[in-house]
Protein backbone atom coordinates (compact mmCIF):
# COMPACT_ATOMS: atom_id res chain seq x y z
CA UNK A 1 0.00 0.00 0.00
CA UNK A 2 2.77 2.34 0.43
CA UNK A 3 5.31 4.04 -2.17
CA UNK A 4 8.52 6.09 -1.60
CA UNK A 5 12.33 5.32 -0.61
CA UNK A 6 12.11 5.00 2.82
CA UNK A 7 8.88 2.06 3.24
CA UNK A 8 10.82 0.49 0.18
CA UNK A 9 13.67 0.21 1.72
CA UNK A 10 11.26 -1.11 4.97
CA UNK A 11 10.50 -3.89 3.04
CA UNK A 12 13.95 -4.75 1.17
CA UNK A 13 15.85 -5.04 4.38
CA UNK A 14 16.02 -7.90 6.57
CA UNK A 15 14.22 -6.51 9.79
CA UNK A 16 10.27 -6.48 10.87
CA UNK A 17 10.36 -2.54 10.86
CA UNK A 18 12.77 -0.10 9.68
CA UNK A 19 15.28 -0.71 13.21
CA UNK A 20 18.42 0.44 14.06
CA UNK A 21 19.95 2.12 10.85
CA UNK A 22 22.17 5.04 11.39
CA UNK A 23 21.26 7.87 9.50
CA UNK A 24 17.85 7.40 10.05
CA UNK A 25 17.36 6.71 14.46
CA UNK A 26 19.93 9.33 14.71
CA UNK A 27 17.50 12.20 13.73
CA UNK A 28 15.22 10.77 16.40
CA UNK A 29 17.14 11.27 18.75
CA UNK A 30 17.47 14.85 21.04
CA UNK A 31 21.15 15.60 22.12
CA UNK A 32 20.71 14.62 25.32
CA UNK A 33 19.09 11.03 24.64
CA UNK A 34 22.15 10.69 22.25
CA UNK A 35 24.62 11.27 25.04
CA UNK A 36 23.20 9.24 26.90
CA UNK A 37 23.32 6.30 24.44
CA UNK A 38 26.82 7.04 24.21
CA UNK A 39 27.66 6.66 28.03
CA UNK A 40 25.83 3.43 27.69
CA UNK A 41 27.50 2.17 25.10
CA UNK A 42 30.94 3.25 26.40
CA UNK A 43 30.14 0.96 29.40
CA UNK A 44 29.10 -2.15 27.59
CA UNK A 45 32.09 -5.04 27.31
CA UNK A 46 31.89 -8.75 26.96
CA UNK A 47 31.82 -8.84 31.16
CA UNK A 48 28.59 -6.64 30.89
CA UNK A 49 25.35 -8.65 29.84
CA UNK A 50 22.82 -6.36 31.41
CA UNK A 51 24.90 -3.27 30.52
CA UNK A 52 24.63 -4.75 26.98
CA UNK A 53 20.97 -5.50 26.68
CA UNK A 54 20.26 -2.15 28.04
CA UNK A 55 21.43 -0.27 24.73
CA UNK A 56 20.29 -3.04 22.79
CA UNK A 57 16.90 -2.59 24.26
CA UNK A 58 17.31 1.13 24.12
CA UNK A 59 18.03 1.45 20.28
CA UNK A 60 15.18 -1.26 19.94
CA UNK A 61 12.15 0.97 21.63
CA UNK A 62 13.60 4.30 20.15
CA UNK A 63 13.00 2.74 16.78
CA UNK A 64 9.40 2.26 17.11
CA UNK A 65 9.23 6.15 17.20
CA UNK A 66 9.27 6.76 13.49
CA UNK A 67 5.20 7.01 12.66
CA UNK A 68 5.80 5.35 9.52
CA UNK A 69 6.96 1.88 10.86
CA UNK A 70 3.26 1.89 12.41
CA UNK A 71 1.89 3.25 9.20
CA UNK A 72 3.04 0.19 7.45
CA UNK A 73 1.51 -1.78 10.32
CA UNK A 74 -1.73 -0.30 10.05
CA UNK A 75 -1.69 -0.49 6.45
CA UNK A 76 -1.73 -4.52 6.53
CA UNK A 77 -5.32 -5.04 6.42
CA UNK A 78 -5.17 -8.67 6.91
CA UNK A 79 -2.88 -8.53 10.11
CA UNK A 80 -5.24 -5.36 11.20
CA UNK A 81 -8.53 -6.67 10.78
CA UNK A 82 -7.47 -9.94 11.59
CA UNK A 83 -6.78 -8.98 15.17
CA UNK A 84 -10.00 -6.94 15.43
CA UNK A 85 -12.15 -10.02 13.91
CA UNK A 86 -10.41 -11.91 16.75
CA UNK A 87 -11.42 -9.59 19.71
CA UNK A 88 -14.80 -8.71 18.15
CA UNK A 89 -15.86 -12.88 18.12
CA UNK A 90 -14.70 -13.13 21.64
CA UNK A 91 -17.02 -9.90 22.84
CA UNK A 92 -18.60 -12.52 25.25
CA UNK A 93 -15.70 -13.09 27.21
CA UNK A 94 -14.22 -10.03 26.77
CA UNK A 95 -17.59 -8.23 28.27
CA UNK A 96 -16.73 -6.19 31.70
CA UNK A 97 -12.93 -7.95 31.48
CA UNK A 98 -9.72 -6.09 31.96
CA UNK A 99 -7.15 -6.22 28.80
CA UNK A 100 -3.57 -6.13 29.58
CA UNK A 101 -2.16 -4.71 25.32
CA UNK A 102 1.30 -5.94 25.15
CA UNK A 103 3.60 -3.81 23.26
CA UNK A 104 0.91 -1.51 21.95
CA UNK A 105 1.82 0.78 19.92
CA UNK A 106 -0.58 2.99 18.45
CA UNK A 107 -3.35 1.43 20.33
CA UNK A 108 -5.30 0.41 17.71
CA UNK A 109 -5.43 -3.24 19.21
CA UNK A 110 -6.50 -1.78 22.56
CA UNK A 111 -9.31 0.51 21.15
CA UNK A 112 -10.44 -3.30 19.57
CA UNK A 113 -10.40 -4.39 23.00
CA UNK A 114 -12.66 -1.44 24.42
CA UNK A 115 -15.40 -1.63 21.15
CA UNK A 116 -15.51 -5.36 21.99
CA UNK A 117 -16.73 -4.45 25.69
CA UNK A 118 -13.71 -4.94 28.07
CA UNK A 119 -14.14 -2.76 31.49
CA UNK A 120 -10.44 -1.23 31.05
CA UNK A 121 -7.65 -1.65 28.46
CA UNK A 122 -4.29 -1.07 29.77
CA UNK A 123 -1.89 -0.05 26.54
CA UNK A 124 1.86 -0.66 27.39
CA UNK A 125 4.16 0.37 25.17
CA UNK A 126 8.30 1.24 25.93
CA UNK A 127 8.32 3.66 23.20
CA UNK A 128 7.59 7.09 24.68
CA UNK A 129 7.04 9.06 21.83
CA UNK A 130 4.67 6.49 20.66
CA UNK A 131 2.42 6.05 23.93
CA UNK A 132 2.14 10.03 23.32
CA UNK A 133 0.84 9.13 19.85
CA UNK A 134 -1.19 6.69 21.27
CA UNK A 135 -2.85 8.56 24.18
CA UNK A 136 -3.60 10.85 21.35
CA UNK A 137 -5.57 8.67 18.91
CA UNK A 138 -7.41 6.70 21.50
CA UNK A 139 -8.63 10.39 23.24
CA UNK A 140 -10.12 10.94 19.54
CA UNK A 141 -11.78 7.84 18.96
CA UNK A 142 -13.37 8.86 22.78
CA UNK A 143 -12.25 5.97 24.42
CA UNK A 144 -9.94 7.84 27.25
CA UNK A 145 -11.58 6.90 30.34
CA UNK A 146 -11.70 3.28 28.90
CA UNK A 147 -7.97 3.03 28.26
CA UNK A 148 -5.27 3.48 30.10
CA UNK A 149 -1.44 3.90 27.85
CA UNK A 150 1.54 3.24 30.23
CA UNK A 151 5.14 4.11 28.85
CA UNK A 152 7.02 1.22 30.13
CA UNK A 153 8.77 -2.10 29.51
CA UNK A 154 5.81 -4.92 30.37
CA UNK A 155 8.33 -6.70 33.22
CA UNK A 156 8.76 -3.42 34.74
CA UNK A 157 5.18 -1.85 34.02
CA UNK A 158 3.69 -1.24 37.68
CA UNK A 159 -0.45 -2.12 37.32
CA UNK A 160 -0.98 -1.28 40.67
CA UNK A 161 -4.64 -0.92 40.57
CA UNK A 162 -5.15 -5.22 39.80
CA UNK A 163 -3.37 -8.30 40.13
CA UNK A 164 -4.91 -10.07 37.35
CA UNK A 165 -6.67 -9.28 33.67
CA UNK A 166 -9.17 -11.35 31.53
CA UNK A 167 -7.06 -11.05 28.42
CA UNK A 168 -4.14 -10.65 27.05
CA UNK A 169 -4.00 -9.04 23.33
CA UNK A 170 -0.41 -8.25 21.19
CA UNK A 171 1.02 -8.19 18.23
CA UNK A 172 4.68 -9.93 19.36
CA UNK A 173 5.48 -11.55 16.21
CA UNK A 174 8.64 -10.39 14.11
CA UNK A 175 9.97 -12.03 11.08
CA UNK A 176 10.51 -15.69 11.06
CA UNK A 177 8.49 -15.62 14.23
CA UNK A 178 10.14 -14.96 16.49
CA UNK A 179 12.92 -11.81 15.11
CA UNK A 180 12.90 -9.20 18.06
CA UNK A 181 12.37 -11.30 20.92
CA UNK A 182 9.19 -9.76 21.76
CA UNK A 183 7.68 -13.07 22.59
CA UNK A 184 8.99 -13.55 26.08
CA UNK A 185 7.56 -10.43 27.54
CA UNK A 186 4.46 -11.62 26.62
CA UNK A 187 4.61 -14.81 28.45
CA UNK A 188 6.15 -13.11 31.44
CA UNK A 189 2.97 -10.81 31.60
CA UNK A 190 0.46 -13.77 31.03
CA UNK A 191 2.37 -15.93 34.10
CA UNK A 192 1.90 -12.53 36.20
CA UNK A 193 -1.21 -11.50 35.19
CA UNK A 194 -3.60 -13.62 33.11
CA UNK A 195 -4.92 -15.45 36.26
CA UNK A 196 -8.97 -16.95 36.86
CA UNK A 197 -10.36 -16.45 40.94
CA UNK A 198 -8.27 -18.70 42.79
CA UNK A 199 -5.23 -19.10 40.12
CA UNK A 200 -3.06 -20.22 40.49
CA UNK A 201 -2.66 -22.28 43.91
CA UNK A 202 -6.65 -22.97 43.48
CA UNK A 203 -6.52 -24.55 39.55
CA UNK A 204 -4.72 -27.61 37.97
CA UNK A 205 -2.74 -26.75 35.74
CA UNK A 206 -4.43 -28.54 32.97
CA UNK A 207 -7.51 -26.38 33.42
CA UNK A 208 -5.46 -23.23 33.63
CA UNK A 209 -3.86 -23.82 30.19
CA UNK A 210 -7.49 -24.18 28.86
CA UNK A 211 -8.67 -21.31 30.60
CA UNK A 212 -5.61 -19.33 29.46
CA UNK A 213 -6.27 -20.68 25.21
CA UNK A 214 -9.16 -18.38 25.59
CA UNK A 215 -8.38 -15.04 26.53
CA UNK A 216 -4.90 -15.03 24.47
CA UNK A 217 -4.45 -13.04 21.42
CA UNK A 218 -3.07 -15.02 19.62
CA UNK A 219 -3.18 -18.52 21.92
CA UNK A 220 -0.84 -20.46 19.39
CA UNK A 221 1.96 -19.78 16.91
CA UNK A 222 3.06 -22.21 13.95
CA UNK A 223 6.77 -22.27 11.85
CA UNK A 224 6.67 -23.72 8.40
CA UNK A 225 9.06 -24.19 5.74
CA UNK A 226 9.69 -25.22 2.04
CA UNK A 227 12.18 -25.12 -0.13
CA UNK A 228 12.36 -22.45 -3.03
CA UNK A 229 13.44 -22.12 -6.92
CA UNK A 230 14.36 -18.58 -7.67
CA UNK A 231 14.44 -17.65 -11.24
CA UNK A 232 17.87 -15.17 -11.82
CA UNK A 233 19.45 -13.97 -14.57
CA UNK A 234 22.25 -16.19 -16.46
CA UNK A 235 24.78 -13.68 -16.57
CA UNK A 236 27.73 -15.86 -15.26
CA UNK A 237 27.69 -17.93 -18.45
CA UNK A 238 26.92 -14.81 -20.80
CA UNK A 239 28.33 -13.95 -23.91
CA UNK A 240 30.14 -10.83 -22.88
CA UNK A 241 29.14 -7.90 -25.38
CA UNK A 242 30.44 -5.40 -23.16
CA UNK A 243 30.76 -4.82 -19.36
CA UNK A 244 29.00 -2.06 -19.17
CA UNK A 245 25.47 -3.44 -20.95
CA UNK A 246 26.36 -6.71 -18.58
CA UNK A 247 25.71 -4.32 -15.71
CA UNK A 248 22.99 -2.27 -16.82
CA UNK A 249 20.78 -5.96 -17.74
CA UNK A 250 21.54 -6.83 -14.09
CA UNK A 251 20.69 -3.78 -12.55
CA UNK A 252 17.50 -3.95 -14.23
CA UNK A 253 16.54 -7.60 -12.50
CA UNK A 254 15.20 -8.04 -9.74
CA UNK A 255 17.49 -10.79 -8.39
CA UNK A 256 18.62 -11.02 -4.69
CA UNK A 257 22.26 -13.04 -5.82
CA UNK A 258 23.25 -10.18 -8.13
CA UNK A 259 25.69 -8.93 -5.84
CA UNK A 260 27.19 -12.75 -5.06
CA UNK A 261 28.26 -12.84 -8.71
CA UNK A 262 31.97 -13.20 -9.85
CA UNK A 263 30.95 -12.06 -13.15
CA UNK A 264 29.61 -8.76 -11.43
CA UNK A 265 33.09 -8.21 -9.91
CA UNK A 266 34.91 -9.24 -12.78
CA UNK A 267 33.00 -6.16 -14.49
CA UNK A 268 33.03 -3.67 -12.09
CA UNK A 269 36.97 -4.46 -12.16
CA UNK A 270 37.19 -3.88 -16.20
CA UNK A 271 34.96 -0.44 -15.77
CA UNK A 272 36.57 0.81 -13.18
CA UNK A 273 40.38 -0.39 -13.22
CA UNK A 274 40.39 -1.60 -10.16
CA UNK A 275 40.27 -5.15 -8.92
CA UNK A 276 37.35 -5.90 -6.88
CA UNK A 277 36.68 -9.51 -7.84
CA UNK A 278 38.77 -11.35 -5.39
CA UNK A 279 38.63 -10.95 -1.66
CA UNK A 280 35.86 -8.48 -1.39
CA UNK A 281 33.58 -10.10 -3.56
CA UNK A 282 33.93 -13.21 -1.08
CA UNK A 283 33.15 -11.36 1.48
CA UNK A 284 29.98 -10.02 -0.35
CA UNK A 285 29.14 -13.53 -1.01
CA UNK A 286 29.86 -15.16 2.47
CA UNK A 287 28.09 -12.18 4.15
CA UNK A 288 24.95 -13.07 1.82
CA UNK A 289 24.76 -16.47 2.33
CA UNK A 290 25.35 -16.60 6.38
CA UNK A 291 22.12 -13.81 6.38
CA UNK A 292 18.63 -14.41 6.42
CA UNK A 293 16.78 -12.51 3.70
CA UNK A 294 13.16 -10.76 3.97
CA UNK A 295 11.21 -10.65 0.71
CA UNK A 296 8.20 -11.78 -0.74
CA UNK A 297 7.91 -15.55 -2.38
CA UNK A 298 5.37 -16.20 -5.26
CA UNK A 299 3.37 -19.60 -4.40
CA UNK A 300 5.39 -20.50 -8.23
CA UNK A 301 8.56 -20.16 -6.57
CA UNK A 302 7.62 -22.93 -3.85
CA UNK A 303 8.53 -26.55 -5.50
CA UNK A 304 8.39 -28.82 -2.06
CA UNK A 305 5.36 -29.47 0.20
CA UNK A 306 5.34 -27.28 3.06
CA UNK A 307 6.24 -28.58 6.43
CA UNK A 308 5.01 -27.39 10.21
CA UNK A 309 8.25 -26.95 11.58
CA UNK A 310 7.01 -26.66 14.75
CA UNK A 311 3.52 -25.68 16.92
CA UNK A 312 3.43 -23.31 19.78
CA UNK A 313 0.94 -23.70 22.44
CA UNK A 314 1.12 -19.62 24.29
CA UNK A 315 -0.91 -20.99 27.17
CA UNK A 316 1.80 -23.46 28.50
CA UNK A 317 5.18 -22.21 26.74
CA UNK A 318 7.83 -21.49 29.41
CA UNK A 319 9.54 -17.96 29.26
CA UNK A 320 12.80 -19.68 30.51
CA UNK A 321 13.08 -22.59 28.44
CA UNK A 322 12.39 -20.25 25.57
CA UNK A 323 15.15 -18.22 26.34
CA UNK A 324 17.55 -20.43 26.77
CA UNK A 325 16.62 -23.30 24.06
CA UNK A 326 14.63 -21.30 21.31
CA UNK A 327 12.68 -23.20 19.12
CA UNK A 328 13.91 -26.52 17.68
CA UNK A 329 11.52 -27.80 14.48
CA UNK A 330 11.99 -30.89 12.17
CA UNK A 331 12.33 -30.51 8.23
CA UNK A 332 11.06 -32.92 6.11
CA UNK A 333 10.03 -31.62 2.54
CA UNK A 334 9.72 -33.36 -0.77
CA UNK A 335 11.07 -31.86 -4.15
CA UNK A 336 7.95 -31.88 -6.76
CA UNK A 337 9.07 -32.26 -10.72
CA UNK A 338 12.73 -31.78 -11.60
CA UNK A 339 13.76 -28.67 -9.79
CA UNK A 340 16.43 -26.38 -8.98
CA UNK A 341 16.87 -25.49 -5.09
CA UNK A 342 18.38 -21.97 -4.26
CA UNK A 343 17.54 -22.46 -0.24
CA UNK A 344 14.06 -22.20 1.88
CA UNK A 345 11.45 -20.37 2.35
CA UNK A 346 9.78 -19.72 5.88
CA UNK A 347 6.94 -18.05 7.45
CA UNK A 348 4.60 -18.41 10.10
CA UNK A 349 0.71 -18.61 10.87
CA UNK A 350 -1.14 -17.66 14.41
CA UNK A 351 -4.33 -19.00 15.66
CA UNK A 352 -6.96 -16.97 17.49
CA UNK A 353 -9.23 -18.16 20.53
CA UNK A 354 -12.41 -18.74 18.18
CA UNK A 355 -10.65 -19.95 15.30
CA UNK A 356 -9.67 -17.04 13.26
CA UNK A 357 -6.00 -17.53 11.59
CA UNK A 358 -3.14 -15.24 10.19
CA UNK A 359 -1.15 -16.56 8.11
CA UNK A 360 2.51 -15.49 6.35
CA UNK A 361 2.46 -17.90 3.70
CA UNK A 362 3.07 -17.91 0.16
CA UNK A 363 -0.46 -19.55 -0.75
CA UNK A 364 -1.98 -15.77 0.28
CA UNK A 365 -1.95 -12.25 -0.46
CA UNK A 366 1.35 -10.73 1.07
CA UNK A 367 1.66 -9.17 4.65
CA UNK A 368 4.47 -6.77 6.11
CA UNK A 369 6.03 -9.57 7.47
CA UNK A 370 6.98 -10.89 3.66
CA UNK A 371 8.25 -14.39 4.07
CA UNK A 372 12.61 -15.15 5.41
CA UNK A 373 15.13 -16.93 3.09
CA UNK A 374 17.70 -18.61 3.63
CA UNK A 375 19.81 -19.89 0.77
CA UNK A 376 22.44 -22.51 -0.26
CA UNK A 377 25.80 -21.66 -1.63
CA UNK A 378 25.32 -22.85 -4.67
CA UNK A 379 21.24 -24.44 -6.47
CA UNK A 380 20.99 -27.46 -5.60
CA UNK A 381 19.28 -29.82 -8.21
CA UNK A 382 16.87 -32.33 -7.22
CA UNK A 383 14.58 -34.99 -8.64
CA UNK A 384 10.82 -35.89 -8.27
CA UNK A 385 10.64 -37.00 -4.34
CA UNK A 386 14.37 -36.22 -3.38
CA UNK A 387 13.52 -35.49 -0.01
CA UNK A 388 15.50 -32.34 2.61
CA UNK A 389 15.54 -33.47 6.08
CA UNK A 390 16.81 -32.54 9.10
CA UNK A 391 15.66 -29.40 11.68
CA UNK A 392 16.22 -26.17 12.14
CA UNK A 393 16.37 -24.53 15.39
CA UNK A 394 15.74 -20.27 15.91
CA UNK A 395 17.58 -19.04 18.77
CA UNK A 396 18.88 -15.54 20.26
CA UNK A 397 22.52 -14.24 19.91
CA UNK A 398 23.95 -14.06 23.08
CA UNK A 399 25.59 -10.94 21.67
CA UNK A 400 21.93 -9.49 20.76
CA UNK A 401 18.62 -10.84 22.36
CA UNK A 402 16.35 -9.32 19.49
CA UNK A 403 18.38 -10.29 16.60
CA UNK A 404 17.65 -14.04 15.60
CA UNK A 405 19.90 -16.91 14.36
CA UNK A 406 18.39 -19.94 12.33
CA UNK A 407 20.68 -23.15 12.37
CA UNK A 408 20.08 -25.53 9.08
CA UNK A 409 20.62 -28.75 9.27
CA UNK A 410 20.42 -31.31 6.78
CA UNK A 411 20.93 -33.91 4.93
CA UNK A 412 19.34 -33.89 0.82
CA UNK A 413 18.25 -37.79 0.44
CA UNK A 414 17.71 -38.71 -3.30
CA UNK A 415 14.64 -40.67 -3.53
CA UNK A 416 15.57 -43.22 -6.15
CA UNK A 417 18.72 -44.71 -4.64
CA UNK A 418 18.18 -43.12 -0.40
CA UNK A 419 21.93 -41.96 -1.02
CA UNK A 420 23.03 -38.69 0.52
CA UNK A 421 23.61 -36.25 -2.16
CA UNK A 422 24.45 -33.37 0.23
CA UNK A 423 25.17 -33.35 3.97
CA UNK A 424 24.33 -29.86 5.07
CA UNK A 425 24.70 -27.31 8.47
CA UNK A 426 24.74 -23.51 8.56
CA UNK A 427 23.72 -20.69 11.00
CA UNK A 428 21.94 -17.44 9.72
CA UNK A 429 21.36 -14.12 11.08
CA UNK A 430 18.86 -12.11 11.11
CA UNK A 431 19.93 -8.75 12.67
CA UNK A 432 19.06 -4.96 13.24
Amino acid sequence: PFNGPYLTRCMEIPHKKQRIDGSLTDSNYDDGEAQKLQTVSETVSKDAPFQRDLLVDEKYFKSYSFYEVHALMLADRRRTLTYRLALTQAHNRLHDQVILDVGSGTGILSIFGAKAGAKHVFAVDAAKKTCELAEKIIAENGLASSITVINSQVEDAKLAILDRVGAIVSEWMGYCLLYENMLTSVLLARDKYLLPTGAPSGVRPEDLAAWRRLRLFPCSASLFAAAFTETSLELDSAPNDSAESDLEALDAMDDSQKYTRKKLWSDLSELYQAKLDGVFADCVADEFYHQVHVKVVSKAAIVSNACKLCNLDLSTLDANELTRNGVQGHLDVSSIGLVSVNGLAIWFSVEFPDGEVLSTSPDVAPTHWQQCLIYLPQPLSLRQDDRIEGSLSFTHPFSNKRDLDVTLNCRFIEAKTENCILDFKRTYRLQS
